[in-house]
């Protein structure tokens, strides 16, 4: 009986192993077209925030630019005003403050 036994097995196999091999390529396919999409979708993903950071930088950036001289200039009335201050106090001959305010000024730099 090894003829028959053998044919036996060969049916068993075809039946149930020869349907999942076709079944599992068909899910292999499957995988690795949704692997695909899903890596597309992730590159354009990240394309998309490189975009951005790029953008978000040089904005802030010019941002930072634009309050560094908004400073500067600050810095140079105040120099301006402190100079004023010390004018007008020569000016009054060391009498004391002539405007209101002046007695409490800070002289520095």
């Amino acid at each position: 009986e090894p003829k028959a036994l053998k044919e036996r097995v060969k049916g068993l196999y075809q039946k149930y192993c020869a349907d999942l091999t076709e079944d599992g390529m068909e899910e292999s396919g499957d995988l690795e077209r949704e692997a695909a999409r899903q890596r597309e979708y992730l590159e354009k993903t990240v394309d998309s925030l490189k975009r951005k950071l790029a953008k978000d930088s040089e904005l802030h950036r010019t941002d930072n630019l634009r309050i560094m001289q908004e400073n500067t200039a600050l810095i140079k009335e105040i120099n301006e005003l402190r100079r004023e201050i010390r004018s007008l106090r020569g000016r009054a001959g060391g009498t004391g403050p002539t405007m209101p305010g002046l007695a409490g000024a800070s002289m520095g730099p």
